[in-house]
């Protein structure tokens, strides 16, 4: 086997782990409105509920105590108010206490109840309570772990003056991210990929006859060129990375897409297979509550299966298929086919001129 086939290929896939370690960390960062706040899972064995009241207490495993959340049975509650209570366990008075709306219970995964700050709170035993005014019963805890989370809220200008306790941070918090629960979900998503790949080289080397090669090595080199892969890169970005929704975006990729298919003649096949990888997402992103990559991995879907059934149409079009022969419509592909084939020059001009480098 060719050396430099190999080490590309290993660079390949070095590079799609990178992505998806890249992309997992991107994830989370966005799913984190307050970077300078930690949490830490606590244990249910000290929560208890009874006569319609839930309270417990914890161990606090750090300084700046500021907010628990609490994961509470989905059920249908009334429109009336109930009360909030935390405060150290060696204490008498309550820290503080709040009157909430109990309807908001139920809006989120957990109810995140917040209070002032307990700067000097590490290793400290709290005690909470949560009630209901009216006394009525339907407020219980969830049967889903973790039930209980304690979030501590750094002032940010600490980190400034004390650079230690800024990594201390960061690794309690990645790792608070891996030891998550649908961690590995997400992890799996954006590994895909990789694994993708990996089964590809299997397939190739193991179970596909050297006839067949020839046929998948064509379909692939079709892909290689830059201008697709861009196009690829930024559709895959717009799925996994942003989160806002927006037509401009789709349209204009779209777009690009039905030229890159113009430009390198690509058949509908092509378009098919895209739609097909991005269907096969979206149970994945489900089952990882990324409702918003699945939504728009749902998107894209349905636009290449649209450009897919166009292609396939001009394809079995005795018709189409005369048009394509007629001298203008050669005229006005050229320009076209032009642009993309010097975008693609000069990207890899610019590798070989780093690599000489």
């Amino acid at each position: 086997m060719n050396k430099n086939n190999v080490f590309l290929k290993i660079v390949v896939g070095v590079l799609l782990f990178i992505l998806s370690l890249g992309l997992s960390l991107v994830y989370f960062l966005n799913s984190d409105i307050n970077p300078n706040i930690r949490s830490h899972d606590e244990s249910s064995l000290d929560i208890i509920q009874k006569n319609n009241v839930i309270s417990g207490k914890f161990k606090s495993s750090d300084n700046y105590l500021g907010i628990i959340s609490v994961r509470l049975r989905n059920e249908s509650i009334n429109s009336e108010d109930s009360v909030f209570k935390i405060k150290n366990i060696l204490d008498d008075n309550w820290h503080h206490i709040a009157t909430i709306s109990a309807t908001q219970y139920y809006t989120q995964p957990f109810y995140s109840f917040g209070f002032p700050v307990i700067e000097k709170s590490k290793d400290k035993v709290y005690q909470f309570e949560i009630k209901l005014l009216s006394g009525n019963r339907g407020l219980s805890l969830s049967k889903q772990e973790p039930v209980l989370v304690s979030s501590y809220a750094y002032p940010k200008e600490i980190f400034l003056k004390n650079p230690r306790l800024l990594l201390r941070f960061i690794r309690n918090k990645v790792s608070y991210y891996l030891h998550s629960q649908d961690s590995w979900k997400v992890y799996f998503v954006y590994n895909l990929p990789l694994l993708l790949y990996l089964l590809y080289i299997l397939a190739l080397h193991r179970f596909i006859s050297d006839k067949n090669k020839n046929r998948f090595k064509k379909i692939f080199k079709n892909f290689a060129n830059p201008t697709i892969i861009t196009i690829l890169v930024a559709m895959a970005i717009d799925i996994f990375v942003i989160r806002k929704y927006t037509n401009s975006t789709t349209s204009w990729l779209t777009l690009l897409w039905i030229l890159g298919v113009i430009s390198y003649r690509l058949e509908a096949k092509y378009s098919f297979g895209l739609a097909l990888i991005f269907l096969t997402f979206c149970p994945f992103l489900l089952s990882a509550n990324m409702n918003w990559a699945a939504e728009k991995s749902a998107i894209w879907t349905y636009m290449m299966l649209a450009i897919g059934t166009f292609q396939s149409l001009f394809e079995i079009s005795p018709f189409l298929q005369k048009m394509k022969k007629i001298y203008l419509v050669k005229t006005s592909i050229k320009p076209l086919r032009f642009i993309f084939l010097s975008f693609d020059h000069l990207i890899i001009n610019f590798f070989i001129k780093r690599k000489m480098n």
